[in-house]
């Protein structure tokens, strides 16, 4: 299936979800969302949405680009490392200028890598901004669902501060139904933000040469149980005869 979005403004979202929302009638209390002190459906979706398609929008510019950025980074710094490597192999009898010259080829090849670096990181920032925004999305949907139901739908004598609980008490059935729907999404998403946000595990940037040209990717780094070794997380990365896997872009 493929979906056209046209992003209006950075608040209002123009697809298929959000003429579904709009046909929705703000009439004969068919919504609730004043009385929790919400958003109107489709201003809770335009929210979520829009935080999705920036995340897309900039991380999918820096994809664009980065091929030949680095490629650029990595053409520039060839004849320093050959020059490097030269003047390093002549070790006997190196006078001052040599040592000179030494340090600044070292200092180039440095702010290089630093660069480099730099790019990567932004790269990566990016994605996880990308995987922030949809399992905010997901998880903020309950609040549109939450707008259907009154205040008083739900009686118990404790404080619900999330939206998916307090629909368990409203609507059991519609919260499974709807969990269970998006679950092996939410799942798949779910698993890479905890990684990344709460077990303190990094992104890492692979790159590599196909018959397709150079391909990105990434993977979130694990530690292997039989070796100790830094390897990609296994519980997201799925071995592949016998050998680790990553994610391409």
């Amino acid at each position: 299936m493929q979906c056209k979005f046209d992003i209006l403004n950075e608040n209002s979202i123009n697809d298929f979800f959000a003429h579904t929302i709009k046909s929705i009638p703000d009439i004969d209390n068919k919504l609730f969302h004043a009385e929790h002190g919400l958003r109107h459906p489709l201003a809770t979706y335009n929210v979520l949405m829009s935080e999705v398609y920036n995340s897309f929008s900039e991380f999918l510019l820096e994809l664009k680009n980065i091929n030949e950025k680095l490629n650029y980074l990595e053409l520039t710094a060839k004849p320093y490392i050959q020059e490097h490597i030269k003047l390093k192999k002549s070790n006997d009898n190196i006078d001052e200028n040599v040592k000179k010259r030494i340090s600044e080829l070292e200092d180039i090849l440095k702010k290089n890598s630093e660069r480099k670096t730099e790019i990567i990181k932004k790269l990566l920032d990016g994605y996880k901004k990308i995987l922030d925004s949809i399992m905010a999305f997901i998880d903020g949907t309950y609040l549109i669902l939450k707008a259907f139901y009154p205040v008083n739908t739900v009686n118990v004598n404790k404080d619900i501060k999330f939206a998916h609980e307090w629909l368990r008490y409203a609507d059991k059935n519609v919260n499974y139904n709807y969990y269970n729907k998006v679950k092996e999404y939410r799942d798949n998403i779910a698993i890479k933000v905890n990684k990344t946000k709460h077990n303190a595990q990094k992104l890492d940037f692979v790159r590599f040469k196909t018959q397709l040209g150079m391909i990105c990717g990434y993977f979130i780094e694990g530690v292997d149980p039989k070796s100790g070794a830094i390897s990609s997380d296994q519980e997201v990365h799925r071995m592949y005869n016998g050998e680790y896997t990553a994610i391409s872009f």
